[in-house]
Order: C-alpha cells, then sequence, then structure tokens
C-alpha cells in the first residue's frame, strides 16, 4: 500500500459510496477490511497517470466486484497513516457513485489479488452511516445519504 514512499510523501486515494438505486430502498456498499475488522468504503490508491474518479471506479471493482459510476464529489477525507515508524499523510477524494449492472455481491470477487476485504454487503440509507468504523468517515456517509435521497428518494 505504501511502498516506495519517500520522506516527503503523502498518499493520494480515492473511493466512495455506492448507492443501490433500484432497491425497494436505497442501498449503500461498504466493505470490511481483513485487517481490522470495520466497515468502511472501498477505497484505494491512485495508479500513475490516473484520475481520482478512476481510481474510485477500478477501486469499488476490485475490492467489491461491483461496477459503478460516479455521480459526484462529496468531499476528502483527511487523516495519517503510520509508514516505517512515522506518520504519512494520507488523502481520500470521497465520491458519490452509481451501482451499474448487478447488486449482487460474490465473496471470491472481494479483493482477489491483495486479500484485504474480508467481507461487503449492503446497507440501507438509516444504517449506513451508524456501520461505518471510522468515526472520520461518519460525517461524509450523512451527506451521501442525504444526496442519494434528494436524486433517488
Amino acid at each position: 500500500m505504501l511502498k516506495g514512499l519517500n520522506r516527503s510523501a503523502s498518499v493520494h486515494s480515492a473511493g466512495g459510496f455506492v448507492v443501490n438505486p433500484t432497491a425497494k430502498q436505497l442501498e449503500f456498499l461498504l466493505i470490511k477490511n481483513s485487517f481490522d475488522d470495520r466497515w468502511t468504503i472501498p477505497k484505494g490508491h491512485l495508479d500513475p497517470g490516473e484520475t481520482a474518479e478512476q481510481a474510485a471506479v477500478r477501486e469499488i471493482s476490485e475490492e467489491a466486484g461491483v461496477s459503478s459510476k460516479i455521480i459526484e464529489h462529496i468531499g476528502k477525507n483527511r487523516y495519517s497513516v503510520r509508514y516505517r515508524g512515522r506518520m504519512i499523510p494520507k488523502q481520500v477524494d470521497v465520491y458519490l457513485l452509481e451501482l451499474v449492472g448487478s447488486a449482487v455481491l460474490d465473496p471470491s470477487a472481494f479483493d482477489p489479488v491483495d486479500h484485504l476485504v474480508k467481507d461487503a454487503r449492503w446497507f440501507d440509507a438509516s444504517t449506513t452511516t451508524t456501520a461505518i468504523g471510522y468515526k472520520n468517515l461518519r460525517e461524509l456517509s450523512q451527506i451521501a445519504v442525504a444526496r442519494a435521497e434528494e436524486l433517488y428518494g
């Protein structure tokens, strides 16, 4: 994840809240990482030459096995991660995305390369924010849920 960083480095990632507008009630996709057992959004690093939007769509596909398209940017999540004994600043561009295609979640498709995703699940709008295991991501969750309700409600 942080391989090859230099001393002045920071980490830029992208991901987001995927909404399934065709469910009986709005549903949002969350993943559970294998390394800390908390629910969060699919997200990851930007590949060289890739935009944040492209990375968000790619990471969601790689981590949860579903296709999505960007609706809009809803904010940035900033925090620090520990790397080789020091703290590195990290910024995640967070998007609201719409599910494209099937909402079926296949565990064999959860991050088949790195195996960092333990589970993925659809949460209804009323439980998405409280399910998230990171306090600094809950405000963006509230924004995503409110915006999706405006668009699809």
